[in-house]
This record gives structure tokens, sequence and C-alpha cells, in this order.
């Protein structure tokens, strides 16, 4: 991040051309922080069985999909949008796309694992649906959450790789 406060790119923060990217930046890396949080808790809550805000493992699980459906929903949004704009604004400049084969690798990687960790989530959502009502047993959907839990890390990492390689894609355009 040093770069940014030497740049010409702390003068447009100023005047505010570039805060909507921070601001959507900054709420993506919360919304993974909170998502990690999230399946965390829903994963001791199913081995420990105890309750938060007065909600047993089951309902927990619903709220933390939804909030992690909705992030992850917005997260991919963002990405597409972001490598877009960062396209365009190459093509409106005609600078070479020296980074073209790059950039397709950074996006097959990252939506690879996106739709997998969502396959992941929904499937093991709807596992534990079947092992409360006893139509299973419960070590399947165990070994489902630390296989998706690790996973989601990795998705993490991705994600962050993601935003350094368009955030130093942006130094092109600088």
């Amino acid at each position: 991040w040093l770069w940014f406060w030497r740049s010409r790119w702390r003068r447009r923060w100023r005047r505010g051309l570039v805060k909507p990217l921070w601001y959507l930046l900054n709420l993506s890396y919360f919304f993974m922080f909170f998502n990690i949080l999230g399946l965390l808790l829903v994963g001791l809550q199913g081995y420990f069985f105890f309750y938060i805000f007065k909600m047993n493992h089951m309902q927990m699980a619903l709220w933390i999909t939804l909030i992690y459906l909705f992030s992850q929903s917005f997260i991919y949004f963002f990405i597409i949008a972001f490598s877009k704009a960062i396209r365009e604004s190459m093509e409106s400049r005609k600078i070479k796309m020296i980074m073209d084969d790059n950039f397709i690798k950074v996006k097959i990687k990252m939506h690879l694992h996106f739709f997998i960790n969502m396959l992941l989530v929904m499937s093991n959502f709807l596992l534990g649906g079947a092992v409360h009502n006893n139509l299973m047993s419960g070590t399947i959907h165990g070994l489902l959450f630390f296989i998706l839990f690790f996973e989601y890390i990795w998705l993490c990492v991705l994600q962050h790789k993601t935003y350094a390689f368009y955030m130093n894609s942006l130094k092109l355009l600088d």
C-alpha cells in the first residue's frame, strides 16, 4: 500500500475519485472476516451444543448461511465490476493488455474456488437438515464442514490475491 501514498492516487483520493473503491474493498474484507467468524461459531456450536443470542445450531446456521450467500454474492460482483472497469480503462487509453493472460488465469482460479465453496456451503446446510432430522449420520456433515471451512480460508486468500493483482494493474493506469 506504500505506492498509494507516494503516487497520484493520493491526490485522487483527496478529490474523492477513488473513495468508493476503497470503501467497497474494505467492506468486502469485513464480509470475509465476518464469514470466517460466523462459520467458526456455527461449527463450534454444532460440536459443543451451546446457544448464541438464544439461537440453537440450526437457527444460527440458517442466518450465517444467508449472510454468507449475500456477502459472497457482493464480493463476486464487486470483483467482476472491478475487473471490467480496469479492462475498459486500459482499452480506452489504448494500453496494450500485457496482462491479459494473467487476468484470465486469476479470474478462472478465483471463480472456480468461489463456486466450489458456494456448493460446499449449500450442500452442508442441506445435509445439516438431514442430520438434525435423523436421516443420516453427522459424520459426513462434520467432515464436510472442515473441508468447507478450510476451502473458505483458501478462497479468502485467493480473493486477497485477486484484489492485490487488480490494485497492481491500477499502477499501469497511473
